[in-house]
Formats: C-alpha cells, sequence, structure tokens
C-alpha cells in the first residue's frame, strides 16, 4: 500500500477527486487542477492553506472554487505538507451542513481540524494526470 493515493472517483454524477493518507501522521494537503489551487481558484503559491487529512484518512473532495473544473484529461497535483495536527474527532465526518445548524462552524473551539506546517516546502507531490 502507498503512503498517499490520489484518484478520480465519480461523486453525484460527475468527477471528485479523492485521497487517502495511508501513514501514521496527520498532514495537511492542497489540491491543484492545471496550476490552479481548488479551494480559492488562484494560482498555486503554496501560502494557500489546504484539506487536513489525520492518518489513515480518506475522503472526497467535494467542493471548489467556482472557476475550477475536473474533466478526465486534467492534471490534479496533491502537494503534502507535514506537521502536527489535532481535531475533534466526535464532528469529523459530521457533514458541513449539519455543523453549519448545530453552529459549530464558527466558534474556534468546535473546529473540526487544525495543522501547523513544519515546513511551507511540501515533503511530497503527487500527480494524476
Amino acid at each position: 500500500m502507498k503512503d498517499y493515493e490520489l484518484n478520480l472517483k465519480e461523486w453525484n454524477g460527475s468527477p471528485s477527486i479523492n485521497f487517502a493518507n495511508n501513514t501514521d501522521e496527520f498532514v495537511e494537503v492542497v489540491f491543484t487542477i492545471g496550476d490552479i489551487e481548488v479551494k480559492t481558484g488562484k494560482k498555486y503559491s503554496g501560502e494557500e492553506r489546504g484539506y487536513c487529512y489525520p492518518d489513515h484518512y480518506e475522503r472526497n473532495i467535494k467542493e471548489m472554487a467556482r472557476n475550477v473544473r475536473i474533466d478526465r484529461d486534467s492534471q490534479i497535483k496533491a502537494y503534502i505538507y507535514k506537521g502536527t495536527g489535532k481535531m475533534k474527532e466526535a464532528d469529523f465526518d459530521m457533514p458541513i451542513f449539519i455543523r453549519r445548524k448545530l453552529g459549530r462552524e464558527t466558534a474556534p473551539e468546535n473546529k473540526k481540524a487544525a495543522f501547523k506546517r513544519s515546513s511551507d516546502s511540501p515533503s511530497a507531490i503527487i500527480s494524476l494526470s
């Protein structure tokens, strides 16, 4: 088994980025399509924050910036950063719309995950094209 896996999967009839962290480390991952970061729709710079992936965690990236689109020919990259992460396990897999209804999106103590990079240089970059 690879430490990290990057795939395209179907979600609601559309292609979706799927990432699996198969390591014992908490990592932060920034995804790009072409050279555009999926959360912000801006050119990748390494300064944007990514998605938290605890050890042995896998999930699809379901929401992206409006100007970001996936097609089967897209060059997708995952920039993986090491560091220190922590999470509130009880809510980590709770859908975002439920957390918002419960008021858990805005209060800092109710954040589902936090990550502090040990370096602003990615420890690994994997591609899917």
